[in-house]
This record gives structure tokens, C-alpha cells and sequence, in this order.
């Protein structure tokens, strides 16, 4: 058990006479342990009393777990202390693990990351109310295998030769996707500033029908059912998705025909967090009828004058969600209003003009999807494969020369 091997210590709430004063020292939060290591660009400061730094001053090894989080799967990510700060201590929503004499830091922190310790922490955690918890108490029951120290350090040794191939890997992966994404909203750039040779700039509520739905009572949706309610957990940009479906009763429909979506509609989701998103918009296939729309989400449907082939490219261009939030940066809760979709305006040349402009662009956009795929693809074999490595090294698969199978866990 790791409560045997190890010390697990729980840290200073944060409370109003902790406020820095004569006594402070830096204080590492949830925000400092992230999935990719220790982020230190910003550490708080907290007052201490007594002999509370000699008690929770943190060692160059220790290991940092995240108490709390709605995501299962980002429940106890850990990351290890560099002992980068001095008299550094940590909050009680981060539990200190210090390896005792039989356990390397280095490689408990590994095992930390294993598929066989990631279900542990998953199914400890669980709680009805949907955050996921755990405690001194839980992570003391966390079984670790611990072979020699030398075999720890062997153990170690591979994996910091794998593992670090892959994350070199995993970073040119990364980089490429973000070229990727700066070349599509060159690209679509370069079709507005095209179409603005061509025609007037109009406001989208002259040339679109902009709508969005009422408030339906969740208590009268339905887990099953043909009419789908067009959430803004449906809408992912792009595409609507249906994993989280809810659905109305037909016989309900009576009054609310006005809010039944039609194939080629432009569907936008109003509510945060967009500005670390992007705007989650899509367009309305044949596949996703019938559906109705519901509150803070955007029905955009064009006219005669705007084709929706046209009209979704002009509004996946990053001018146009800059515009819909001017002014909301830094607010708590930014959202989109049907008002600042109606008075954006977009070029408007003829029909024929708007089919050429979006053929001329097409085949680059299409290049750029089927690239960012095989990249994203890259990205999921990578992640597989890392398990894969862990999960053998743990089971003492894994030698020098070996490379498991993605399947091997």
C-alpha cells in the first residue's frame, strides 16, 4: 500500500488570515499541477504561523496530487516537485506524496500514470454528486508494486528513453496541427477579403432569419424518442453530434413548428466558454432531423440572397467570433447575442459568384481536414502507445529493447 511506502500529506486552506502579511511564503494550487507537469508562471503567496513550514515545506520528489475534478479523467493527475521554488508549500486541494527509502520518486511517479493506478484512482474517486474526490485516506489504499531499487532505476531508465521519443514526437504533432490552423484561417481570410471585391457588406440579419429557442423544462425531456432537442452540447464545430441526445415528445410539437430546424441551417451555440473554444458552429444535415431548437442556441437560416455553403465559411472566418465578443474579454461570463449576430456583416456578391469563391477554397479546406486527421490520429496512437508502455513496464514486460503492441496494457 502506498500509505506503507510513502508519506501522504494533505495542505493550508486558503482562508481570509492567510492573507500575505509578515509571514508569507510561496504557495502552489490546483492551477500549478497541470496534465503536462508543473506550471510556475504564477504562484501565490500565503501566510504561515508557527512551525508550518518546517511541516509542510515541500522536498525536491514530492509528488503533487490534485484532490478534486469534475472529469474522471483528470482526477488525481499528479505532476513531481523540481524544488524550483524555495520554502514552497501547497493548498489542501493538492495531497503531498513523499516516497519513503524503498520507493524512487522518479518512478512512483511513473507508475502514477499507469493504466492499472489510473482505474484505481477513477474508481476510488467516484461520488454521486458527480465531482470526483479523493483523500489521504483513499491514495494510502493505492497499491504499488516496488521490486528493488535497482529494478526501479532500470524501469526508469527505459522509460525515460521511450517516453521521451514520444513526447518529441507528440510535439511536432501539436505544432503541425497548430500550422495547420493558422493555414485555414489564412485561407478563409483570403476568401472574405476576395468576396469583398465583389459585393457589399451587409448585416447577417438582412440577408438570414436569426433565431434561437425558449427554455424547455429538463424535467420534460425524454432519453428516447425520434424529435431531438438541439442543445449546445450537440454542436461541435463543424458538425452536430448526438452522444448526449434529448428528446421531446411529438405530440408536443402544436406551437412550436417555427423551432424545428431544417436541413442546411446554421446552428451556433451562444453560451461560454467560446473564447478558449472557438465558436462551436455547424450546419444542419439530413441526418440530424427532425430536431428542435432550444434556449442560447442559434438558428441562422439564409435566404435567397446568401447560399449556406457561403454563408457557414464567411462565419467560420475568426473575424467574425472576434466581433461577437468585443468588448466581453475579461468579463466572467461572455456569451453571444442574437442582436450581435443579426448586425454582423458579411460581403454579399451574387449566388453565382458565392459557388465560385467557396469551390476556389474547398479543395484546400479539404487538404487541411484530412491533414489535421491523420495528425489527430497520430496523436490517439501516440497516447495508446504510452499506456501501452507503462502498463508493461508495471507488469515487468518491458525491456530495453522492446516495443509492446498498442493493445499490450
Amino acid at each position: 500500500m502506498l500509505g506503507e511506502v510513502a508519506q501522504i500529506q494533505g495542505g493550508i486552506q486558503k482562508q481570509s488570515k492567510r492573507a500575505p502579511r509578515e509571514n508569507h511564503f510561496p504557495f502552489l494550487r490546483v492551477a500549478n499541477v497541470t496534465a503536462k507537469g508543473l506550471d510556475l508562471s504564477e504562484i501565490h503567496q500565503i501566510e504561515l504561523f508557527g512551525d508550518e513550514l518546517n511541516r509542510l515545506r515541500l522536498q525536491r520528489g514530492d509528488l503533487l496530487v490534485v484532490e478534486g475534478n469534475g472529469s474522471p479523467t483528470q482526477i488525481g493527475r499528479a505532476a513531481i516537485w523540481n524544488g524550483a521554488v524555495a520554502d514552497c508549500v501547497h493548498q489542501n486541494h493538492l495531497i503531498r506524496v513523499r516516497a519513503g527509502s524503498v520507493v524512487l520518486p522518479e518512478y512512483l511517479h511513473l507508475y502514477w500514470n499507469s493504466p492499472a493506478n489510473r482505474d484505481f484512482l477513477t474508481a476510488v474517486s467516484s461520488s454521486t454528486s458527480g465531482l470526483h474526490t479523493l483523500s489521504v485516506r483513499k491514495l494510502q489504499q493505492v497499491e504499488v508494486p516496488v521490486p528493488p531499487l535497482e529494478e526501479q532505476q532500470r524501469i526508469v531508465a527505459i522509460l525515460d528513453d521511450h517516453l521521451s521519443r514520444l513526447d518529441a514526437a507528440q510535439c511536432s504533432l501539436a505544432e503541425n496541427l497548430q500550422r495547420l490552423s493558422i493555414l485555414r484561417s489564412a485561407v478563409l481570410n483570403g476568401l472574405r477579403e476576395d468576396a469583398e471585391t465583389h459585393g457589399s457588406l451587409i448585416p447577417i440579419g438582412d440577408v438570414a432569419d436569426v433565431i434561437s429557442g425558449p427554455a424547455f423544462k429538463s424535467s420534460e425531456f425524454l432519453v428516447e424518442g425520434r424529435l431531438r432537442l438541439l442543445r449546445g452540447d450537440n454542436i461541435e464545430p463543424g458538425a452536430l453530434r448526438w452522444s448526449k441526445a434529448r428528446y421531446w415528445p411529438e405530440s408536443l410539437i402544436p406551437g412550436y413548428e417555427h423551432l424545428l430546424v431544417s436541413e442546411g441551417d446554421l446552428i451556433l451555440a451562444m453560451d461560454r466558454p467560446v473564447i478558449s473554444t472557438g465558436l462551436k458552429l455547424a450546419r444542419v444535415s439530413a441526418g440530424d432531423l427532425p430536431a428542435l431548437l432550444v434556449q442560447r442556441v442559434a438558428r441562422i437560416r439564409t435566404s435567397a440572397e446568401v447560399t449556406s455553403d457561403y454563408l457557414f465559411h464567411m462565419l467560420s472566418e475568426s473575424g467574425f467570433q472576434s466581433a461577437l465578443l468585443s468588448g466581453q474579454v475579461g468579463t466572467q461570463l461572455p456569451h453571444i447575442t442574437l442582436k450581435s449576430i443579426k448586425e454582423y456583416q458579411v460581403p454579399v456578391p451574387t449566388p453565382t459568384v458565392q459557388m465560385e469563391l467557396v469551390g476556389a477554397t474547398r479543395a484546400t479546406l479539404e487538404l487541411i481536414e484530412r491533414l489535421e486527421g491523420s495528425l489527430r490520429s497520430g496523436l490517439a496512437r501516440s497516447a495508446a502507445l504510452r499506456r501501452s508502455l507503462l502498463g508493461a513496464a508495471f507488469a515487468g514486460e518491458l525491456t530495453s529493447g522492446h516495443e509492446p503492441e498498442e493493445g499490450v496494457a
